[in-house]
């Protein structure tokens, strides 16, 4: 009987690369409005805050339902340079004191966190800052001090997230607020939209053109810049930045890094633009729209959110959240990271995006000659030493190929294919058979 094994030389052996896509929507309901808990903004039967209380965990499924999938997370970080750590409502104006904020160190923990993973480190060991076009020179005022980070989780984004495909929408009305709230599972009425005005009511953040123009000069891979595109109506709500390729039409506002699954955004793209009392904002003030697209409310029956050294009526400005402001005992009545991401989540309208999974291939062409595999190798083949198939000394050999089989060097199997139905083979017919081993 003819021997069943053949070698395989380096011409029988390719190796393939495919990207499969998976297209995802996060509707802002499942966010911030899906599950509720006793019918209490925010307490969402899906949102978890970590017991540390420096991330917030959002789940697809009330977190009580055993299948419940770990979407993605929110945080906040701010770099201890922050101007914020030195807030000149309080006593002395300008001098740092860590003290009367509870959460700075968890704040400045976390940024340093994210950007040594992210960003890495310079020549002189210290971590590098967030960097808005992407270059980690310059000035410091291309850095981002204050960061807002979404998280995704592997599950969602798989082996990275594809580029030019990211879609962040937040909510907002250029038009003003409503701000008699009518119940704590309605933050804001306006945040509904009743299918009305939502093209102008929507600030859309995404990475186009990122398919093509990238970084690579992360430690956690490849990314891109986000921008925040003008809604149509808006009333020029977007600022003119000197980091805008596009100035009056796109801002930079974050940035993606797609293999490690993070987006960053800049905190300041939720505060109107003045040049004393927020230089750092990214929205156009003039125009007749009012400082109307702040992150928090503020009302008598949310104390949670309230200072009280801020009027009731008004909204909270964005550094606000990121200090202490009360004036007795600000330790006491700043925000948490957790209570920061209830007030990031009541602003999402939609989270989309495409996500990729590498696919990676070895093909083996097993080539079968017309003098080769004519037996089988099928004890039954054989009948008192007669080939069965055979009614004559003089008929060809005939076999059924059902399997291949792949062995090392040393003849130990390693991997088998199977056909979907048996393959005639004769003397007068070679064939190439393909292998495809996928991981």
């Amino acid at each position: 009987m003819a021997s069943t094994f053949k070698n395989l030389s380096s011409s029988d052996v390719a190796n393939s690369r495919s990207l499969l896509h998976e297209s995802l929507t996060v509707a802002g309901a499942i966010v911030w409005d899906t599950y509720p808990s006793a019918s209490v903004y925010p307490a969402n039967d899906n949102v978890q805050n970590l017991y540390s209380e420096m991330a917030q965990q959002i789940y697809d499924y009330s977190i009580t339902n055993a299948a419940a999938n770990h979407i993605f997370d929110f945080t906040l970080g701010v770099h201890a340079d922050s101007a914020s750590f030195f807030d000149v409502l309080h006593v002395p104006a300008g001098t740092y004191d860590d003290t009367r904020d509870a959460n700075a160190a968890k704040r400045k923990a976390m940024y340093n966190l994210l950007a040594q993973r992210l960003c890495g480190f310079g020549v002189d060991g210290t971590i590098l800052k967030f960097d808005a076009d992407g270059d980690f020179s310059g000035t410091l005022t291309d850095k981002y001090e204050e960061v807002m980070a979404i998280t995704l989780s592997r599950l969602v984004y798989k082996d990275e997230i594809k580029k030019g495909s990211f879609q962040l929408q937040l909510a907002l009305n250029p038009n003003g607020y409503d701000n008699t709230v009518g119940s704590e599972t309605d933050p804001d009425d306006t945040f509904m939209w009743n299918g009305a005005n939502v093209s102008s009511s929507v600030l859309t953040i995404d990475d186009v053109g990122a398919d093509t123009d990238y970084k690579v000069n992360s430690p956690a891979g490849e990314y891109g810049i986000l921008y925040a595109t003008q809604p149509t109506g808006a009333n020029n709500l977007i600022l003119d930045v000197t980091v805008t390729p596009n100035p009056g039409d796109r801002a930079a506002v974050g940035l993606i890094f797609y293999q490690a699954g993070i987006i960053i955004l800049n905190p300041y793209l939720f505060e109107f633009y003045d040049v004393a009392t927020s230089p750092k904002g990214l929205l156009n003030s003039s125009g007749g729209t009012t400082g109307d697209f702040k992150m928090l409310f503020d009302a008598a029956s949310f104390p949670k959110y309230a200072a009280a050294d801020v009027n009731p009526a008004t909204f909270l400005v964005v550094t606000d959240f990121m200090q202490g402001y009360g004036t007795t005992t600000p330790g006491d009545d700043n925000l948490t990271i957790s209570q920061f991401c209830d007030a990031l989540r009541q602003r999402i309208y939609s989270i989309t995006f495409q996500n990729s999974t590498e696919l990676n291939s070895t093909i083996y062409f097993c080539r079968v000659n017309h003098n080769e595999f004519n037996y089988s190798s099928n004890p039954s083949y054989l009948d008192g030493s007669k080939i069965r198939v055979k009614t004559n000394s003089m008929d060809a050999p005939v076999s059924y190929i059902t399997g291949i089989g792949l062995y090392s060097a040393n003849n130990e199997l390693l991997a088998t294919a199977k056909l979907s139905e048996p393959v005639k083979k004769s003397t007068d017919v070679d064939m190439t058979l393909r292998v495809r081993l996928d991981y």
